[in-house]
């Protein structure tokens, strides 16, 4: 086998193996879709947290007993499109849940700022609690 043979073989090798180990570490495109989803109805946490934290400032720091006075639709999962649940705990604590597709894959390496564990979910029903007297942690664009 001559050199140049040999070095296609070589970086044909290379290749496979990085993709392999690209689908084991990220998962399979099925896993990306389900991943993708869940980011969508974190954001969609995100931006009902923020109108609520709104509605408490001008509501003289009270926090509202149901959300049936914001828009059904930004009370809803984008992807199933079940209603968010919502919980009052106190005066100004308050808590969403809703039903996670995959666990969240953050990489704290990648982005060490602390709010990006804030979004950390596991796969199944997970609930953010919130604290109107503090800022929302901005939500990922990617996990």
């Amino acid at each position: 086998m001559n050199r140049n043979a040999l070095a296609a073989v070589f970086a044909t090798v290379l290749v496979i193996v990085v993709l392999i180990l690209g689908f084991h570490a990220l998962g399979g495109p099925r896993t990306q879709r389900l991943v993708q989803s869940d980011l969508r109805v974190v954001r969609e946490i995100s931006g009902l947290a923020q109108q609520i934290n709104v509605k408490w400032n001008h509501s003289g720091e009270v926090l509202p007993a149901d959300l049936s006075s914001l828009p059904q639709s930004a009370t809803q999962d984008p992807v199933t499109h079940q209603t968010i649940s919502y919980r009052r705990k106190s005066d100004q604590e308050y808590e969403l849940c809703a039903v996670f597709s995959a666990k969240s894959q953050g990489n704290p390496a990648l982005n060490p700022n602390e709010s990006s564990n804030f979004w950390s979910h596991p796969k199944g029903e997970h609930c953010f609690e919130f604290d109107t007297t503090q800022q929302i942690p901005f939500a990922p664009y990617m996990y």
